[in-house]
């Protein structure tokens, strides 16, 4: 039986780059009570400088390409913190902040799809 390989994975360093320069999602939404939409609008630095890192909702290694899987997280929430999203996993941290980071996710994606086709 031949093997098909490994799937060809998307990755866009215009949108991750656009990713770095948003505020993490979790610092800009109050506990538990904003709604995705309020989220998404008016989350964008102030400024030009990296103030988080994109993080993947599914991993790398499990497939996760770019589109649909960037979330916009500080290092502490991304990493190494104990309430991080490699901490809890995606499952945990959605249920710790009272987030759904895939569809944040997605909405950043058609977000920056929106604003680079303008």
């Amino acid at each position: 039986m031949r093997s098909l390989g490994k799937p060809r994975r998307t990755y866009l360093p215009a949108f991750r780059e656009w990713i770095r320069h948003v505020a993490c999602i979790v610092a800009v939404a109050p506990k538990n009570e904003m709604r995705l939409e309020e989220l998404c609008d008016g989350w964008r630095s102030p400024s030009d400088t990296i103030v988080s890192e994109a993080a993947h909702v599914r991993s790398r290694g499990s497939g996760g390409d770019d589109p649909n899987n960037l979330v916009s997280l500080c290092a502490k929430h991304h990493r190494w913190g104990k309430d991080s999203l490699h901490a809890l996993n995606v499952k945990g941290f959605d249920k710790r902040w009272g987030l759904s980071v895939e569809k944040i996710a997605r909405r950043l994606y058609r977000t920056w799809r929106q604003e680079t086709q303008a």
